[in-house]
């Protein structure tokens, strides 16, 4: 039987690689998501002290933000481009 919840687990996996190899030159830099975040989850960060691993459904929940992240990015593109003389 398949384990559609290791497939996604490992898919999941391979896109945060991906995000990571894409975003290596951004690294010392805080993002949107940082801000209100203790101070020692940032100094971790700026010291580049390894996290521990997300669990299965922390890694869903967070892949759920970015998608819904980016439609909303996609929806303010399309309503500026659709709209924009009228904004």
């Amino acid at each position: 039987m398949l384990d559609l919840e290791r497939i996604y687990d490992v898919y999941l996996d391979k896109l945060q690689e991906k995000r990571e190899e894409d975003n290596k030159e951004y690294k010392e830099w805080f993002g949107g998501s940082s801000a209100g975040s203790c101070y020692k989850k940032q100094l971790y960060k700026i010291t580049d002290v390894e996290a521990a691993p997300f669990d299965t459904r922390t890694k869903r929940l967070l892949r759920l933000g970015t998608i819904v992240h980016k439609d909303f990015e996609d929806a303010i593109t399309y309503f500026e481009e659709e709209f924009k003389g009228e904004i």
